[in-house]
């Protein structure tokens, strides 16, 4: 009897020191680098549960981070479930990624082509974050920091040359749309302040467009959207405790500026051709039925602007 107590004792431990040695196992770091000027810096603290980095760079004078300063290059620390996987090629590219105080489900895929791409990033205490990076052209930079945040979602993509992305995340989960740029020389910047399951979603294809667009104090499927197509255009969109917003511009040097504040009212601003300008500002308590706003502007140097405050207002402005 007390034989086969010891026997099944013993059974537990080894199952139990199999499942543990089967835990650490996918710790690991991988870096290859081909050609001349090459540079590499990886460093995982804690690293448990899944985490897994793994850089290829391809070419002359990449960077992926600072291995005498130690500022960055994947830093990793109380990693879990991390994985990093990173591909550059061509010449001068460089990478900065950085991860702190832990973190769950968290995933980071980097993809650069061409010359001179810069992705600066850093997470301080993500869960199950995600960032996708992909660019594919020259001069792009793409430049994201968190601070104080939940879970995460951030997927940009560029091609062309000269397009910059720039986020700041405080105090927010689950905030992020997809960005996306192509072309050239075009600016997409995005603030989140205590947002939480919502976002700001940017499309911008052409040369010379602007979206800047933030949010606070969101919530619960608030979502809004710019995109724009042309040269020269520009959104901007603000959005404080309040819902979600749509702005779709096709020309060349088009303006829509958007804001709302508390209630759950949304707008929608179209514009196509050349010049035109479009503003929406709107308010009211979160009790109410909430407004509506729409401008459709076709042609050339029209001016439309809608001020509402109160419930169940509506307002559409048609210029053809």
């Amino acid at each position: 009897m007390n034989h086969s107590t010891s026997t099944v004792a013993v059974g537990l431990a080894l199952s139990l020191a199999m499942s543990a040695a089967w835990a650490q196992e996918p710790t690991t770091a991988s870096v290859a680098q081909t050609g001349a000027g090459n540079q590499a810096y990886v460093e995982q603290r804690s690293a448990g549960e899944r985490a897994t980095i793994s850089i290829v760079q391809s070419g002359n004078n990449n960077l992926i981070g600072d291995p005498a300063g130690r500022t960055g290059g994947v830093l990793m620390s109380e990693t879990a479930a991390m994985i990093v996987e990173i591909s550059q090629s061509g010449n001068a590219n460089q990478l900065t990624l950085r991860h702190h105080e832990g973190g769950f489900f968290g995933f980071s895929y980097i993809n650069q082509s061409g010359t001179g791409n810069i992705a600066s990033l850093m997470q301080n205490g993500a869960y199950e974050s995600t960032i996708r990076v992909e660019q594919h052209g020259e001069r792009n930079m793409i430049d994201d920091r968190v601070e104080g945040s939940g879970a995460l979602s951030f997927r940009p993509s560029q091609y062309g040359s000269g397009n910059v992305i720039t986020t700041r995340r405080i105090q927010s989960g689950y905030a992020g749309l997809p960005i996306y740029q192509d072309g050239s020389d075009n600016r997409a910047t995005v603030t989140y302040d205590n947002a939480f399951y919502s976002g700001i979603g940017i499309r911008q294809t052409g040369t010379g467009n602007e979206a800047r667009g933030s949010m606070a104090w969101t919530g619960f499927a608030t979502d809004a959207y710019i995109s724009q197509d042309g040269a020269g255009n520009l959104a901007v969109t603000d959005i404080r405790e309040s819902g979600g917003a749509s702005t779709t511009q096709t020309g060349n040097a088009n303006s829509a500026a958007v804001s709302q504040y508390t209630g759950s009212n949304g707008a929608t601003v179209i514009q196509t051709g050349t010049l035109n300008t479009a503003s929406v500002t709107q308010s009211g308590p979160w009790s109410l039925t909430p407004n509506v706003a729409s401008i459709t502007q076709i042609g050339e140097g029209f001016v439309a602007g809608i001020t509402q405050t109160g419930s169940a207002n509506s307002a559409g402005i048609h210029q053809h």
